[in-house]
């Protein structure tokens, strides 16, 4: 398979990955005890939202090189990339939750949506590396 098709399969997968941690942290906001409950009917992942996410994972993928660099990658490496981007992607989104003034947001979700996406970006990552 050539370099280019591989990123951009890599890409869909990260952006796969991206929903499903969303997702996950939505139903672990309701589902765990820390924080408030949060009122019935409350969703807190809107096409919005979701959009914030996918955008910014996507920009700062290329920013970081976790799609795009011209070094020869390790597992480390690619980690490492995808853990900057994914850093990188919660503050500009919380950055722009606060710009917006989007208050019903749940600071708890992005705690969940941040550990529950690195468990799974590492875990694929591991996967692809050893095949």
């Amino acid at each position: 398979m050539n370099a280019a098709r591989w990123r951009v399969i890599h890409w869909i997968m990260d952006l796969a990955i991206i929903c499903e941690a969303l997702l996950l942290a939505n139903l672990a906001k309701w589902v765990l005890p820390f924080g408030l409950a949060p009122a019935p009917g409350t969703n807190f992942i809107t096409p919005l939202i979701l959009a914030m996410f996918l955008i910014s994972w996507s920009i700062l993928g290329r920013v970081t090189g976790l799609y795009y660099s011209r070094q020869p990658s390790t597992l480390m490496l690619d980690l490492q990339r995808a853990v900057a981007t994914l850093v990188l992607t919660l503050v500009v989104v919380a950055s722009l939750l606060l710009f917006f003034k989007y208050t019903f947001f749940s600071r708890l979700l992005l705690l969940y949506f941040f550990a529950i996406s690195l468990i799974l970006l590492a875990a694929a990552r591991l996967v692809l590396w050893k095949t």
